[in-house]
């Protein structure tokens, strides 16, 4: 592999000259115009015909730093970034910052270059002498924010060398297990190859090293073919989604439409079966009954504290108080059971064992803080993580839960597939529950073509820190897409338990493994037999 040339540290090197800034077909003035996008030059290095990094590295950041045409000084503070990531111990320095970049752009808005740096540093993973610091942009190291993912920025600490070899050797082990058929794209590319690539020069662990994609937007950019990009779209917008509720069932939840004082008095008079009687179509017995319990239970959470929540509550206090509907409404007698509290995982247990000598076996995976299980078959089919109620979802503690929720999500899939006696990995479905004190996000797990899986946001729900007068409607509403949650969990269990029937058509469990591909272990529970440096792509930060 050739060495990437030397460059000089960046409080030495000289702004680019004319002739470098114009190389390209660039020509700017210090208005900042700029006559051609930068997101489709030719990375290619003329010499050996590979990816040039420096080049490379250049462009991914003026695509997601600076989307929008960049500006004469914006370039330049590509640039300085650039030179800065090819030093030994990167270390940002405010002024030796400030004088290149104003150095080579002397119209450079002061302000404006105070306000870019973190952005850049922390999309590098570079460290900084300023205590400011600003949200990351998207990479593909990130957790995302659509529907197509799942909110934030990336917050994995700096892996060592050895870490990084070892997460490339297991991710580059795992690929090659896949026996079944990779997703080829219209114009002749293959989905799974062009996705290995980039995800062997990722510096951090991602969910995509565990074949979960997370940002569809991001993934569609590092593809240029228009068609292939619409197939990408299509294949990742359509299929699985949460169900309605029924008109029956809507109108039973809006008779607990009211103020909550009225609605305290109306359930004291009011069994579930005497609600909505003037009805001319009432929804199932069972539907009533669950739907009035987890009413029940949000008002009486409220009026714990005078119809709001507890002054700085801890993490924990949304769990077990607000979420502990969950107990009335992800179970059913039977079909579903709900266990609450730090539960080890089966399916993460049963990944992790196949890495195992089977004396070093352990009975528990990972714990999550709940866990749904069909109960005719003891598979887990949702699984719940509470987050850092502050912060957003931009906060290490909640991005760390998201990867960990989606890869317990995956190990469920993968588990129901290896235990079903037909091939169902466009049907199998599992769910993640996100807590992050009153809100609560939902994902939904399925497989693509290929090895990859898609989580996507199916809902979001929230819930207000005081139950007013006029709030009724938003927290019958909150309620109602956990009832959604509810028959989708309903009816992927009756699917699960059909699946892994013990004999269906004279075929025997367990028949599909070979065409799933694993999940990865952490890095730090990587065993240490990284590949040789040299038979892998340099690290390219």
């Amino acid at each position: 592999m050739p060495k990437r040339p030397a460059t000089p540290a960046p409080d030495l090197a000289q702004p680019l000259q004319k002739s470098q800034r114009t190389s390209r077909g660039d020509s700017r003035d210090d208005s900042g115009s700029s006559s051609n996008s930068f997101t489709e030059d030719n990375t290619k290095d003329s010499t050996t015909g590979m990816d040039d990094p420096t080049t490379v590295l250049r462009d991914r950041l003026l695509s997601e730093i600076f989307p929008n045409r960049p500006t004469k000084y914006q370039v330049h503070v590509i640039e300085y970034f650039v030179r800065l990531s090819s030093q030994p111990a990167p270390t940002f320095n405010t002024t030796d910052y400030v004088t290149f970049v104003k150095g080579a752009c002397p119209s450079a808005p002061t302000e404006a270059l105070k306000e870019t740096p973190m952005v850049v540093a922390s999309d590098l993973n570079v460290p900084a002498d300023t205590a400011t610091s600003k949200a990351a942009t998207p990479s593909l190291c990130s957790t995302s924010r659509s529907r197509n993912s799942s909110g934030g920025s990336t917050a994995n600490s700096k892996l060592t060398q050895d870490q990084v070899l070892a997460m490339r050797t297991v991710f580059s082990e795992n690929f090659d297990k896949f026996r079944g058929g990779p997703w080829s794209l219209p114009s002749g590319a293959v989905f799974d190859e062009h996705l290995r690539g980039l995800i062997e020069r990722l510096p951090l662990e991602s969910a995509l090293h565990s074949f979960i994609i997370e940002d569809v937007d991001l993934i569609l950019k590092t593809f240029k073919d228009a068609t292939d990009q619409e197939e990408i779209k299509r294949a990742m917008n359509e299929g699985w989604s949460l169900p309605a509720l029924s008109p029956a069932e809507i109108a039973f939840l809006k008779q607990y439409d009211m103020p909550p004082d009225d609605l305290n008095s109306f359930l004291k008079t009011h069994a579930w079966g005497n609600v909505g009687e003037e009805l001319k179509d009432k929804p199932s017995d069972e539907f009533q009954q669950v739907a009035h319990d987890c009413v029940t239970h949000v008002l009486r959470t409220y009026q714990q504290n005078a119809l709001a929540f507890p002054n700085a509550p801890l993490e924990s206090w949304f769990t077990t108080h607000l979420w502990g509907f969950f107990r009335l409404a992800l179970s059913c007698p039977c079909i579903l059971e709900y266990k609450s509290g730090e539960v080890p995982s089966d399916a993460s247990a049963r990944r992790r064992n196949k890495q195992r000598a089977r004396e070093d076996r352990q009975y528990g995976g990972h714990k999550a803080d709940g866990l749904v299980v069909v109960s005719s078959r003891s598979l887990e089919i949702c699984h719940v993580e509470a987050a850092k109620k502050d912060g957003g979802a931009n906060t290490t503690k909640s991005l760390d839960d998201t990867k960990r929720l989606f890869k317990l999500m995956k190990d469920a899939h993968d588990m129901i597939r290896e235990m079903a006696v037909q091939n169902v990995r466009d049907q199998v479905v599992t769910f993640g529950l996100r807590l992050s004190g009153p809100t609560l996000t939902v994902f939904a797990l399925r497989q693509l073509s290929g090895r990859f899986y898609q989580a996507v946001v199916e809902a979001k729900v929230s819930f207000p820190p005081r139950w007013n007068n006029d709030d009724t409607s938003t927290i019958i509403a909150a309620i109602s897409r956990v009832l959604k949650l509810r028959k989708a969990i309903l009816a992927m269990s009756a699917s699960v338990s059909t699946w892994t029937s013990v004999k269906i058509d004279g075929q025997d469990p367990g028949s599909h493994d070979d065409c799933i591909a694993p999940t990865m272990t952490s890095p730090q529970c990587l065993p240490a037999s990284p590949v040789h440096p040299d038979e892998i792509p340099p690290l390219d930060l």
